[in-house]
């Protein structure tokens, strides 16, 4: 609707501006583009056929592709930009499955894989689109917190939780500020629950609460005397907001795309920021969120392929089909 919208405007000249050109595919970047000059990629079909629904893209058409965009954008990135920017460090922290925890996930793989198989057999492929999605989502929430799984009894505090108060407390003590990402409303609960009880000052920002109320949270964070904590679902605090009171930011679980989880960073990691930004990002050993990881990495090199400076080999897999395939379903559970 937006886009529909957009190109009805009518004007004599069109400058698009964002800090997302793409964030899963190229047809993303082709939308943006022909809204400006509309027909300079050629027919979305023909477009769609070499760049999207494709294993692979050939240098040739890449560099063909790049040579057409040259004339109609401008790209600076922060860094150029914004030089007195303090650094930012990143890291993954890998985290091992707590015995139960890893029973809960290892269960939860197996029925779910057979319900597909089983449904598959009999219906094809697209039927089970629905039971690939919610597995993943189960999988995802077993690495975070197996309490959050519908009729699962789990009391422990679960591995990633655990790291995650050992850190905020030396954080939070020196007089440091942290922001913490996760995707999950149960997660988000429990991690607010850790922290008050350990005495740590503690802010909640999700989507039920009201704008007006968000606006005191986050003036209560930001006017804390000392360290404090604001725990935010990704999809609620990852855009629009400064918060350059913390120089600390965690992300309990890996997103599908990297720009995502980047502009959620960059709540902390902005103008007006001076000092270092610290960056940390759980993963749980031998799980899918590894294979996430990889994924994300393929779509980076995909960016990096269109818009960056180096050259980068096209590869296979850089095609943007959004459907989950069995094969893709098999390989981020760990059966293949």
């Amino acid at each position: 609707k937006r886009t529909t919208a957009a190109r009805a405007l009518n004007a004599q000249f069109k400058i698009c501006l964002t800090g997302t050109p793409m964030e899963n595919h190229y047809g993303e970047f082709y939308s943006l583009v022909d809204l400006l000059v509309p027909g300079s990629l050629g027919p979305l079909e023909d477009f769609r056929h070499k760049f999207v629904n494709t294993e692979m893209v050939t240098r040739e058409e890449m560099e063909d592709l790049k040579l057409k965009i040259k004339p109609l954008m401008l790209r600076r990135s922060k860094k150029e930009i914004l030089d007195q920017l303090p650094e930012k460090q990143e890291t993954k922290v890998s985290i091992a499955f707590e015995e139960r925890q890893r029973e809960i996930y290892r269960d939860i793989a197996l029925s779910y894989n057979q319900r597909v198989q089983e449904t598959m057999a009999v219906q094809g492929e697209a039927s089970v689109q629905l039971q690939m999605l919610t597995a993943l989502l189960r999988l995802r929430q077993a690495c975070s917190d197996p309490a959050a799984l519908p009729n699962v009894h789990y009391e422990k505090v679960p591995p990633k939780l655990e790291t995650l108060m050992d850190s905020l407390q030396e954080i939070v003590e020196s007089g440091e500020s942290a922001l913490v990402f996760t995707q999950f409303l149960q997660t988000l609960e429990h991690t607010e629950k850790i922290l008050k009880n350990a005495g740590i000052p503690v802010y909640v920002l999700h989507g039920a609460i009201p704008t007006k109320k968000r606006q005191e949270i986050l003036a209560g964070f930001t006017s804390t005397k000392g360290g404090a904590v604001l725990v935010m679902t990704l999809k609620t605090g990852g855009v629009g907001l400064n918060l350059t009171k913390a120089s600390y930011v965690f992300h309990l679980e890996p997103w599908w795309n990297p720009s995502v989880e980047n502009q959620a960073t960059d709540r902390a990691h902005r103008l007006g920021q001076n000092k270092a930004v610290q960056v940390f990002r759980y993963i749980m050993h031998e799980s899918l969120e590894e294979k996430i990881e990889l994924l994300k990495d393929r779509k980076n090199r995909k960016f990096q392929a269109l818009l960056g400076d180096t050259e980068k080999e096209i590869e296979p897999g850089t095609g943007g089909s959004s459907a989950l395939s069995k094969e893709d379903f098999d390989f981020l559970i760990g059966l293949k």
